[in-house]
């Protein structure tokens, strides 16, 4: 097979031009740092937290979009059982889950100065727990490398949503907005999640449904869920991450269970705040009363040094109230 010349050489400019933008994009984010003093991480994750919109939509853009995507979303356009009525929603409920994070989540981890996801979970659970959610994270990767690389984004990335949906998504709402949440609601949120969808049943997995919610119907000896259950299973974990969390924060914080059995450390974990401004005026002010406190004793012994002494009996007097 002959070497094809044009294709050789228009494939050596493209690569050319990703070195040279590679090369010209690091002297500025250098000299974007200097000016800026933000943090290495700030810059080579987050952009200096200064990425705009067009740049923003196409980032995301290239995150999502792969093999797995193309080639999932072509079989699914020619599957006679889908088609392209459920391509089209596929495409409006990953644009819409952009626009739902965008507006619920962005504002109070860019608040909080998060970096990654994870960053609320060790701020408030420690790193014990954040490990243990951090393997729902690995996982979402570990499945989609190979649909990604042989471009089964049908029958892999549902499993992938789900693990985001059912896991990841409530804890993350949990540890944002409900400050009663803590270490032991996570795990339980955990483990109920992910018994109430096994126990729901998947085809795909060939798992028979054990809990039949409303709609389940025998069809051809097999049940099939008719009703929501990636959404069932969501909610249930959200319920059960509040419920254990208030239980849990009752049993310790009011000493029905003795301290030595709190192995999560429940009273020491804090809500989550933001960074404010009013936060840093309050420690001005806190700092201002202790140097003010400080400086009093100091007047005093000054004062009492200098105070002139004509008797014995004053002096002792005077030392004494000094």
């Amino acid at each position: 097979m002959a070497v094809n010349i044009p294709g050789l050489i228009a494939m050596g400019i493209f690569y050319l031009l990703v070195l040279g933008t590679g090369i010209w994009a690091s002297f500025k984010s250098k000299r974007e740092q200097k000016r800026s003093a933000a943090t290495g991480m700030d810059m080579v994750l987050l952009g200096n937290r200064s990425i705009s919109l067009v740049v923003g939509i196409f980032t995301m853009t290239a995150t999502w979009v792969g093999g797995g995507f193309i080639v999932g979303l072509a079989e699914m356009v020619y599957l006679p059982s889908m088609g392209l009525t459920w391509a089209i929603l596929m495409l409006l409920a990953y644009s819409s889950s952009f626009i739902i994070c965008g507006l619920v989540f962005v504002k109070p981890m860019r608040d909080r100065n998060c970096v990654t996801l994870l960053d609320p979970f060790n701020a408030k659970y420690g790193k014990g727990i954040t490990a243990a959610l951090s393997l729902a994270s690995i996982s979402l990767d570990v499945v989609w490398l190979p649909a990604t690389l042989i471009g089964l984004g049908v029958g892999q990335g549902d499993p992938v949503a789900e693990i985001a949906y059912v896991i990841l998504f409530p804890q993350l709402v949990c540890v944002l907005f409900f400050n009663i949440s803590n270490s032991y609601g996570a795990v339980m949120g955990l483990l109920v999640g992910i018994m109430v969808r096994l126990l729901s049943g998947d085809p795909t997995l060939g798992m028979a449904p054990i809990l039949h919610f409303p709609g389940c119907t025998l069809e051809d000896g097999v049940y099939v869920q008719y009703s929501p259950v990636k959404t069932i299973s969501m909610l249930s974990t959200i319920a059960a991450i509040l419920l254990f969390s208030y239980i849990t924060s009752v049993l310790f914080n009011k000493g029905h269970l003795p301290e030595k059995w709190d192995v999560l450390k429940v009273k020491t974990q804090h809500s989550l705040q933001p960074d404010t401004p009013t936060d840093g005026a309050t420690k001005h002010n806190e700092m201002s009363l202790f140097a003010e406190s400080q400086r009093i004793p100091l007047l005093r012994k000054q004062f009492c040094v200098n105070e002139p002494r004509e008797e014995a009996g004053e002096q002792q007097v005077g030392s004494k109230d000094c």
